[in-house]
């Protein structure tokens, strides 16, 4: 009886004991840091073809379910029009809310920001730049490669003010990318 007790109680403690230290040390968690980049495309309506888009963010987790991301990123989609292509610079901030499914995290995003928008033909720009207000919404998901490193995939759409431009530079973003936890 007691031997038996004795290999049990070993058995937990053995496979409870690892469980629950990895427990402890899974992303994000309140105060955790990350940063990321992203690398896709970002098609502003049909005046417009599809542009590369590069961004870079950093993020602060105040739960482990909640956090706010402020992301920089940069559009260049083409037209067939006078202009060739809408020069485009993003400024956002946003809050961001995830659901943990093991190795996999959807996420949902909303929130605002400032657009620098400038409009070239012939490689040389056309007019002044405009700063612009917007807003934006997504969705997405994360995929666990490592404890601290994760590829995700996000589509989000930016709507953004026309201003005195002659096509409204609102559009939506798909990218995939990197992320890392401190």
């Amino acid at each position: 009886m007691r031997l038996r007790l004795v290999i049990v109680l070993s058995a937990v403690i053995v496979f409870a004991l690892p469980e629950l230290s990895t427990a402890q040390n899974r992303e994000p968690h309140a105060g955790t840091f990350a940063i990321g980049a992203d690398a896709g495309v970002y098609v502003p309506g049909p005046d417009f073809h599809a542009g590369f888009s590069p961004d870079v963010f950093l993020e602060f987790y105040l739960t482990g379910r909640f956090s706010l991301r402020g992301m920089g990123a940069f559009a260049r989609p083409k037209a067939d029009n006078d202009i060739d292509e809408l020069r485009q610079y993003q400024g956002t901030f946003n809050l961001v809310i995830n659901w943990e499914a093991d190795y996999w995290h959807p996420f949902v995003t909303a929130g605002g920001g400032g657009y620098l928008v400038q409009a070239r033909s012939g490689g040389v720009d056309v007019g002044n730049m405009h700063t612009l207000a917007g807003c934006n919404f997504g969705a997405g998901v994360e995929y666990f490669a490592r404890p601290k490193i994760t590829f995700k995939f996000e589509a989000t759409y930016h709507y953004v003010q026309q201003g005195s431009l002659f096509a409204s530079p609102s559009g939506l973003a798909a990218s995939v990318g990197v992320k890392r936890y401190f």
